[in-house]
């Protein structure tokens, strides 16, 4: 009787303790990582690591040159011209400056009846360098005492396209805003009221975020940006993204403009998601800073290789806002007249962009031991981000009509697919359960999982939509290929 009671105690215990392992192992699928499972994820890395080819790639930036800038890069040294005025004395350097500019065409903002409202924004905007400011604001102070801001004649807003558009443009090399008073406001001279100050506050805290990330004698080199007759949309973007992160509220020129680079960003920014050491203050920094080296580093982009692929990216999306010249090229050699721009430019960067991040989240499952639902709540965070503005030209039947289109929707089905593969061998589970959480469990939102990846501050996750990836990864979606 002893040993059967003895026997059966045993039995417990082991169905006990087999029970836990399971529920470890695979209710929860927090894998036991073996040097096997470190092969396994090596093998799949393989797979997203790859070249691709862009249409009209001869516009885009050369390796050669992407190479020769790397071999200067250095880190970034402070300005050194310590800023020792207070936000009065510093307004008060800009109000002489704009009075004393010198030139027939422009007249000083304080010389007018607006000067008490110039006064009042600069010195929120100013304050707020002060006390939130981690970049050198040593060097962006500097630009800003020695600033001008002047009003315009109206044949002088015909030299630049922003003061066609937006009335309001900073001249680097005269270190001045210069502002259409008549395109900015549309209003009378003197007429004062609520919503021309808004006005005004909303684009002189967007341009003093431009004037921050302009550079001072090339004293640091550490350059962002490949062309210096068009500004980055990714430099654009962070004074508006600043302006969102640190004080609440949308200031930007134009919030349609703003959102036709957000997305593409946005799948920028979450390449840094799993660099421990990244932070929304950095990523602000480098940009004002125009600190490449630190830009690189906060995106985890180690070799030659990914920081070529970053300004492929960075190419393609500053094409599609007109923010480089791949206008001209496309004007010239495009032999499709049924091919826009932005088909020209097409998603191969989109392709590139999935290819890094999911390299990315390969090697932080190896490093970290997470479990198979925060697995796939960082791919498909990921994946819908990307896929939220992917509007392939169709025909009237719901066919994409660009060989480009499909070539790329084609890819990034099988990216996809093989993902899904790698975590059912990694994780234990039928792909039937990948399908079923993203249909039914997936959720970004939480506050302990945004708390995790502080670089999600950046991103407002209320707009990204848990079901964009259909639009990509989806066979029905995929047709035969129609060439025009």
């Amino acid at each position: 009787m002893y040993k059967r009671r003895f026997f059966v105690s045993l039995l417990i215990a082991l169905n006990i303790s087999i029970l836990n392992y399971y529920n470890l192992c695979i209710d929860d699928n927090t894998v036991l990582q073996t040097s096997e499972d470190d092969e396994l994820i090596d093998s799949y890395i393989c797979e997203f690591d790859n070249d691709i080819n862009y249409q009209f790639q001869n516009a885009y930036i050369s390796r050669k040159r992407i190479d020769d800038m790397l071999k200067y890069l250095k880190n970034h040294y402070k300005f050194g011209n310590i800023n020792n005025l207070s936000t009065e004395e510093i307004i008060s350097k800009i109000i002489d400056n704009s009075i004393n500019n010198n030139n027939d065409s422009f007249t000083s903002v304080f010389e007018t009846a607006d000067s008490l409202a110039y006064e009042q924004i600069l010195k929120e905007i100013i304050d707020n360098i002060i006390n939130f400011g981690t970049n050198d604001i040593d060097e962006d102070l500097y630009l800003i005492k020695n600033l001008k801001i002047v009003y315009s004649s109206d044949d002088f807003r015909e030299q630049f396209i922003d003061m066609e558009t937006n009335g309001i443009y900073y001249d680097n090399s005269l270190n001045s805003i210069i502002i259409n008073r008549s395109v900015l406001f549309n209003k009378n001279e003197d007429n004062y009221s609520e919503e021309y100050y808004n006005t005004l506050r909303k684009n002189l805290f967007h341009i003093f975020n431009d004037i921050r990330q302009c550079y001072i004698d090339d004293y640091n080199k550490n350059y962002i940006k490949y062309s210096n007759l068009y500004n980055s949309s990714i430099m654009e973007d962070a004074s508006t993204r600043y302006n969102k992160y640190y004080n609440k509220f949308n200031i930007s020129y134009d919030e349609d403009v703003y959102k036709s680079y957000e997305n593409d960003i946005n799948s920028i920014i979450l390449l840094s998601l799993y660099n421990k050491n990244a932070t929304p203050e950095k990523y602000f920094d480098s940009l004002f800073d125009e600190d490449a080296k630190q830009l690189f580093d906060l995106l985890d982009l180690k070799s030659n290789d990914d920081i070529y692929k970053f300004y492929k990216i960075l190419y393609s999306i500053d094409a599609k806002n007109y923010n480089n010249n791949f206008f001209e090229f496309f004007a010239n050699y495009n032999t499709n007249k049924n091919q826009t721009m932005s088909d020209g430019v097409g998603y191969n960067y989109k392709l590139t962009l999935y290819d890094l991040y999911v390299k990315k989240l390969l090697n932080y499952i190896k490093d970290n031991n997470i479990d198979y639902k925060e697995c796939l709540t960082l791919y498909y965070l990921g994946v819908n981000n990307l896929a939220s503005d992917f509007n392939p030209m169709v025909d009237d039947s719901g066919n994409s009509i660009l060989f480009n289109d499909v070539y790329i929707l084609d890819l990034l089905n099988e990216r996809h697919n093989t993902f899904k593969e790698f975590v059912s061998k990694y994780y234990k589970i039928p792909v039937s359960e990948i399908d079923y959480f993203a249909e039914n469990v997936l959720n970004y939102n939480d506050d302990s999982f945004k708390n995790k990846y502080p670089m999600l501050k950046l991103i407002n996750l209320d707009n990204l939509g848990i079901d964009s990836y259909k639009k990509i990864f989806n066979d029905d979606f995929i047709p035969k290929c129609k060439v025009l």
